[in-house]
């Protein structure tokens, strides 16, 4: 392999000396000097994303064929093709590339010594200029040759020879007097024949034709080669046979190669794969971009063993020569790979060596990087930093960012000062602070990237925008700021962009109740990215969020608990995804009735998160989420405290839809503590707000609540008062709104509850009828909830495929299983609330609870303890006592079946497999009544 000259040079060579020529029209010489020049700069092409390794005589037969020469009756191809066969000799091969001077511009020197000489310049060229593109390229090729030795020289000879083979036959129709050794002109003066020994000396043998290629009898004349020439076509050239790709061009297809992986993200395809491997075996002499390439594409596939091999391998030369200008890039990838399988500890050591090498080679590009990406690991796992000084010694505090983009900014590097704005954005967003000093760091950032063409920026700056929207309550700017960047960046920014953009999207498509969209969208993920293991670990937890989602809400918590063990994946995930992966625990803990272990983790992850430091929308969300467990337990005062504390830090940071839900919990306290008018006050005022959130969770509360409020409101009031009834009327059409969002969210143990309280304000309001009709409606909601349940387990298939599929795959590349590995990143980070262990604010709940019920007794109504009815209903029992004290005769029969209905709900919905019988002796009990 030589080092640059190739056969396609060689023609490309005689296409320019047609253009200097003159041979080619004025209308025509644009187009191929297009040609020349898109193959002399390796420019990109409509039909070439990649750098041409092999440019074969077809490509340049297709892009000269369509345009006439100067020659009547000639195209420049035929002109192309009668240059190249005119190098009929190896002598005739070196006089063509040592003449190729002449096709440049003379030098003013050369200009003044034949003026002296009295040379006239030549007439009737046109010379190329020495030092444009095409002029440097002339140059190269004849010093390349120079250089050649001579037997490199007769190889390129040789190669020349089986590059234009596939045209001898076009160019023995143009020459009918062409002879089987035309290609050589010595051995046609000589009279040597292709059989001949001297010829096979020198040539080798000669090819003979496969048995199935003779042409048949009846070709026509026409196409029929003379005699003696091939009979068939010959092979075409590959880009795999030696000599016809050189050093340069290999070093030039392994460095797109590097900057495709390194700018996307993403691994060689196959096909790309095993021609690189083939070409790097057939030339030894390329030794260290090659194990670059292959340590990034390992380094995506998860190959961890291999990947350290090859980043050893492509920075050992370093050492070797005692020369240590990279070596800070090299503790650089060694940090981010440690940090990329878990090791972080080790990951931090390797980036504090390689910022002290930085400082030490005064590398401000390597130094900023290295800081910037200390920043963000910082971020997302503070605790490592802790025993090497904190953040506050690398300069990774408020000030030390502001430094850092200061310096970025005067060294011109605006990839940098991009990623610090968007750093320093999600910092005061984080830490809840101005939202317009949030909006002008964007607006900065975008900025940048729009007049500095930053690359790479637009991803993470569109996710942050949708992030700032979400958190201020407008979900549609949020959406839009997604579906923007997918529509008009995801073709050139990394496949982990648009995966956590696709990923957020459906995350929002799931809140709507909208789960088959949102599984479908992420099921749209192309194959060919999900070969990286990051991204394809991305997906499967997205989708098992999303699975698990529904499955609680669908009350299917066997299932539930086996997506649990597939979303906790051992690699450190993102911290976002972390803390959903905890809500959803809790809540998994408390449909099961294991409030000891549900108050334990939630106690636990605000004392992590109150450690790290982290997002304060995090905080104000498991805030929230504690006062609803409070709420759920029976410690009402206790969740007042919480969610007072909740609603004041998000009204604070301007955290809308946190904020939103916190004062629907509030709401929901204030109608356990029979503070019916101002829960009405509250929700009334931020019902609209909650719609625009889109939250379908939320909603459905926020209606629930409602009615139960309006219930209480009836309670207080006479009996056979209008204001009564209109309270009741008031709690229908809010119920009727709950069951709406209920049946959106597929959330079955809220739907039921809905129904029993609709069916007990029926019974109520003396429409019997109508009371037995939403009985048999909650007869049918059981039915559907166990067929549902046999569906559940078809949702499942899909994630589990996948996760065998990744089994697979890491086994193929020597990997142990991630189950079966002892990851050190997960210190601290697990599932901390199944112990028995609980700390001192979650009090024994259930032991005291009983201890409630054996004091209250069970009240006779129909047979049932009322007991679990004020569990689920408790809001609308309260208005029910209540209007009973001011009618006790007139409602005792409506009041006991309708704590009868209430109770035998209650005990379906939390009781899958009781569910049937349960509601039949709601109907009867009701008609007896």
């Amino acid at each position: 392999m030589t080092r640059y000259l190739t056969p396609p040079k060689i023609v490309l060579v005689a296409l320019v000396h047609l253009l200097v020529e003159a041979k080619v029209p004025n209308q025509s010489s644009i187009p191929v000097l297009m040609f020349v020049a898109g193959l002399v700069l390796n420019l990109d092409r409509p039909d070439a994303r990649a750098p041409n390794a092999l440019v074969l005589l077809d490509e340049f037969q297709r892009h000269t064929i369509t345009h006439l020469s100067v020659i009547p009756g000639r195209t420049v191809w035929d002109l192309l093709l009668q240059r190249i066969w005119d190098i009929n000799s190896f002598d005739a091969l070196d006089r063509f590339c040592t003449e190729a001077v002449a096709l440049l511009a003379p030098s003013p020197a050369d200009v003044r010594r034949d003026a002296a000489r009295g040379i006239a310049p030549p007439t009737g060229t046109m010379p190329i200029n020495r030092a444009s593109p095409v002029g440097t390229f002339i140059r190269r090729v004849h010093l390349e040759f120079t250089r050649l030795q001579f037997n490199d020289a007769v190889a390129l000879w040789n190669v020349f020879l089986a590059y234009r083979d596939p045209s001898m036959q076009l160019w023995s129709r143009r020459n009918p007097a062409a002879t089987p050794t035309s290609f050589d002109v010595n051995l046609e003066q000589a009279g040597v024949s292709r059989e001949q020994p001297l010829a096979q000396v020198v040539y080798g043998p000669p090819e003979s034709a496969p048995a199935e290629s003779a042409p048949p009898e009846s070709t026509p004349a026409d196409t029929v080669p003379p005699p003696g020439l091939h009979p068939h076509p010959p092979a075409r050239p590959t880009i795999l046979q030696p000599g016809l790709v050189s050093t340069a061009d290999v070093e030039t297809l392994l460095e797109f190669q590097v900057e495709a992986m390194q700018k996307r993200g993403t691994r060689v395809t196959k096909i790309m794969a095993g021609t690189l491997e083939d070409m790097i075996q057939a030339n030894p002499a390329l030794p260290s971009l090659a194990h670059y390439a292959g340590f990034l594409d390992a380094w995506r596939a998860g190959d961890y063993p291999s990947a350290f091999d090859r980043l050893h391998r492509y920075f050992d030369y370093t050492m070797h020569q005692r020369d240590r200008t990279f070596y800070q890039y090299a503790l650089l990838n060694l940090a981010i790979l440690h940090a990329d399988l878990g090791s972080l500890r080790e990951a931090v050591a390797a980036m504090q060596e390689a910022i002290a090498t930085a400082r030490d080679h005064k590398d401000h590009g390597c130094l900023h990087f290295c800081l910037n990406w200390l920043h963000h690991f910082a971020k997302a796992h503070p605790r490592k930093l802790q025993g090497v000084g904190g953040p506050g010694r690398w300069g990774l505090d408020r000030d030390g960012l502001a430094a850092l983009r200061a310096k970025v900014r005067d060294t011109a590097m605006w990839t940098l000062s991009t990623t610090a704005l968007l750093a320093e954005a999600r910092t005061s967003m984080a830490r809840g602070e101005s939202v317009p000093k949030a909006i002008e760091l964007l607006v900065k950032a975008s900025h940048l990237h729009m007049h500095r063409r930053v690359a790479n920026a637009v991803g993470p700056l569109m996710v942050l925008q949708s992030t700032l929207w979400g958190r201020l309550g407008m979900e549609h700017l949020s959406w839009s700021a997604c579906a923007h960047f997918l529509h008009c960046y995801a073709d050139e920014a990394p496949p982990e962009d648009v995966v956590r953009c696709v990923g957020r999207q459906a995350y929002m498509l799931a809140e709507r109740g909208r789960y088959a969209d949102a599984l479908r969208q992420l099921d749209e993920v192309p194959a060919e990215s999900r070969r990286t293991l990051k991204i394809q670990h991305l997906t499967a937890v997205y989708t098992g969020l999303i699975q698990l989602k529904r499955a609680l809400h669908r009350n299917h918590l066997g299932i539930a608990e086996r997506l649990l063990v597939h979303v906790r994946l051992p690699l450190p995930a993102e911290p976002d995804l972390v803390f959903e992966v905890d809500l959803l625990h809790i809540d998994f803990l408390m449909r099961r009735g294991r409030r000891n272990q549900a108050m334990a983790m939630l106690e636990t992850s605000a004392a992590r998160l109150r450690d790290d430091n982290a997002d304060l929308y995090q905080r104000v969300r498991l805030l929230t989420l504690r006062a609803e467990v409070f709420h759920r337990c029976h410690r009402a005062p206790k969740g007042f405290a919480a969610v007072a504390r909740a609603a004041r830090q998000a009204w604070r940071a301007r955290l809308l839809p946190a904020l939103w839900r916190a004062m629907t919990v509030h709401a929901r306290i204030l109608v356990t503590l029979k503070e019916f008018e101002a829960a009405v006050t509250i929700l009334e005022s931020i019902l609209p707000s909650i719609l625009e959130t889109e939250d379908v969770a939320t909603i459905a509360l926020a209606y629930m609540s409602l009615a139960d409020a309006h219930m209480g409101l009836s309670g207080l009031e006479a009996r056979a008062s209008p204001r009564r009834n209109e309270h009741m009327t008031l709690a229908l059409r809010c119920l009727d709104c709950a069951i709406d969002a209920h049946v959106r969210l597929e959330d079955i143990r809220g739907h039921t509850e809905a129904v029993a309280k609709k069916s007990t304000i029926m019974h109520l309001m003396g429409e019997q009828q109508l009371a037995n009709d939403w009985a048999a409606t909650f007869i049918e909601l059981n039915r559907k909830s166990e067929q549902s349940r046999q569906e559940a387990e078809g949702a499942l298939v899909s994630l589990e495929d996948e996760a065998e599929e990744l089994d697979e795959y890491e086994q193929e590349a020597g990997m142990p299983l991630l189950e079966e590995m002892d990851w050190e990143g997960d210190e601290g980070d697990g599932d901390e609330g199944d112990g028995d262990e609980v700390p001192e604010p979650a009090e024994d709940v259930d032991r005291e609870e009983d201890v409630r019920k054996k004091e209250e007794g069970p009240e006779e109504a129909g047979g049932v303890d009322t007991a679990l009815g004020k569990d689920v209903v408790p809001d609308v029992q309260a208005g029910v006592h209540a209007g009973a004290r001011a009618d006790a005769s007139a409602a005792a029969a409506d009041a006991a079946a309708a704590a009868a209905a209430a109770a035998a709900a209650a005990a379906a919905a939390d009781a899958d497999a009781a569910a049937v019988p349960a509601a039949v002796d709601v109907e009867i009990k009701v008609e007896d009544a």
